[in-house]
């Protein structure tokens, strides 16, 4: 392609408005990123501080964040007949320039103390030829008076594959020093992985999700990478609960200890609460590229056909879901589906949309009772003794009901006697203490603090997991 093609889409970028601008540079910058020599990059300016903010710049701009928040602007020079563009943060630092005013086409990277670094062609490679097919396609047809043709093209273009379309899309930059040493260094640079990896490929997370990533304080952003991955950790956590409405109400009452206070039970809430669950959890999965559950895998028709073809019956949507748990766990055991933090979440909602369909859902409960008659009869003293002894461990950090209860259901447990108070009361202790799982897990609060010191998030799971053990074979 020749080398004036690209000065020609240089020159257009002027024409199209703020938000088009900012996308094709957004995109053409996480191009480059990976085409800078790292020996170059690490003598010169901190790489983690220009990844942060070029992946801040495109996740704004990308989730429209940018459009009220103006965190990130496009200016370029000259501004009659512009060469040079840039991308720069609150209109002040450029941390990203593009530019032909050396013959060449060139790219550089620039530090808080304007330290650069970058690369420059006498032909352009492939991404520069991305950058013009992308600039040539957005402005096409458009004038002054219809530019928003262009902005609903550049819309579409945030969810494009970066490397742009063809047969070995999902290789371009594949195998490269930047995805396969510097965002692998450590855990804080996952989600960025995941994120970046997924641009590449076309596949785009959540939109909200997106968006309150954006809005990151930017202390947090100044911090640096672990700070920024705990507050990542953090929203995804409190999304994932606010996707997950529950029936019963596990809260933290003044004391810093949770409890139970019951809310009006609505059965048909209740199904659409596992539904919206289950969904959400599933797009998880589904939509990461560490996650070995794909939509052809027959533990996702079992859940697609749950949620689709079951909301009316809910004692076939437990079943449904329940199968598609089983199978997906014992996929992880058999080394068949490897272990990922989506797939947990995903086997975590299973389990308790299950537990509490169980528990709450009057018509499930009712079916429930006569299917684990026998079950429960099988049960030895011994494994009675176990989960008991596990509700006991769920004393210390809860409040004076939940803990009078857990209590109570401990001593059901341990004598058996009744079938179905026994069964009661483990679907009744699992289901409050997934959610107290949840709510820890949202919370972040393991490893500090005096509730840490009695690690309830850990002692919740392992009693929901036994419980869930015991149930998975009742059918």
């Amino acid at each position: 392609m020749p080398l004036e093609d690209y000065r020609r889409a240089i020159g257009q970028l002027g024409w199209l408005s703020a938000y088009s601008r900012q996308v094709i540079l957004a995109r053409q910058m996480l191009r480059c990123i990976i085409d800078v020599d790292e020996d170059e990059f690490a003598s010169h300016i901190d790489l983690d501080k220009v990844c942060l903010t070029s992946f801040r710049a495109a996740i704004t701009i990308f989730s429209s964040t940018n459009f009220k928040s103006r965190i990130f602007s496009s200016p370029y020079t000259p501004e009659d007949r512009p060469e040079t563009f840039y991308l720069a943060l609150n209109r002040g630092l450029r941390f990203f320039e593009i530019s032909v005013t050396s013959g060449r086409s060139s790219h550089t990277f620039f530090d808080k103390e304007n330290n650069g670094v970058g690369y420059e062609s006498r032909y352009t490679d492939k991404n520069d030829k991305l950058f013009v097919q992308e600039v040539t396609e957005t402005i096409s047809g458009v004038n002054l008076s219809t530019k928003i043709i262009a902005d609903e093209r550049a819309e579409i273009l945030c969810g494009a594959p970066l490397g742009g379309g063809g047969p070995n899309r999902d290789d371009v930059h594949g195998n490269n020093w930047f995805v396969s040493t510097h965002l692998t260094q450590s855990e804080s640079w996952s989600f960025w992985r995941e994120w970046y990896v997924g641009l590449l490929k076309g596949k785009t997370i959540d939109f909200e999700f997106q968006a309150k990533i954006a809005l990151i304080d930017n202390a947090v952003w100044d911090a640096g990478p672990e700070a920024v991955a705990t507050e990542i950790e953090r929203i995804q956590a409190e999304m994932f609960l606010i996707k997950a409405p529950q029936v019963e109400e596990v809260y933290e009452n003044s004391d810093g200890l949770y409890d139970v206070r019951a809310t009006v039970l609505d059965p048909s809430k209740l199904v659409q609460s596992v539904i919206d669950r289950v969904s959400f959890a599933l797009s998880l999965a589904l939509d990461s590229n560490h996650c070995d559950l794909n939509s052809m895998s027959v533990a996702a028709k079992m859940l697609r056909h749950a949620l689709e073809n079951c909301p009316d019956d809910p004692n076939a949507l437990e079943q449904w879901l329940r199968n598609a748990n089983g199978l997906i766990s014992k996929g992880i055991e058999g080394a068949n589906l490897a272990e990922s933090d989506e797939l947990d979440a995903l086997i975590s909602t299973l389990t308790e949309t299950a537990l509490q369909l169980r528990a709450d859902h009057p018509e499930v409960g009712e079916a429930v009772k006569t299917r684990t008659a026998q079950r429960l009869r099988e049960i030895t003293a011994e494994k009675r003794e176990t989960v008991a002894s596990r509700m006991d461990a769920m004393v210390d950090g809860t409040g004076v009901r939940l803990r009078a209860e857990y209590q109570l259901d401990a001593e059901i447990t341990r004598d058996g006697s009744d079938v179905d108070a026994t069964a009661e009361a483990m679907q009744r202790s699992g289901n409050r203490a997934q959610k107290i799982s949840l709510a820890e897990r949202a919370k972040k609060v393991e490893g500090s603090g005096a509730m840490s010191v009695a690690k309830i998030g850990m002692r919740a799971k392992s009693l929901v997991e036994i419980v869930a053990s015991l149930f998975s074979g009742i059918g």
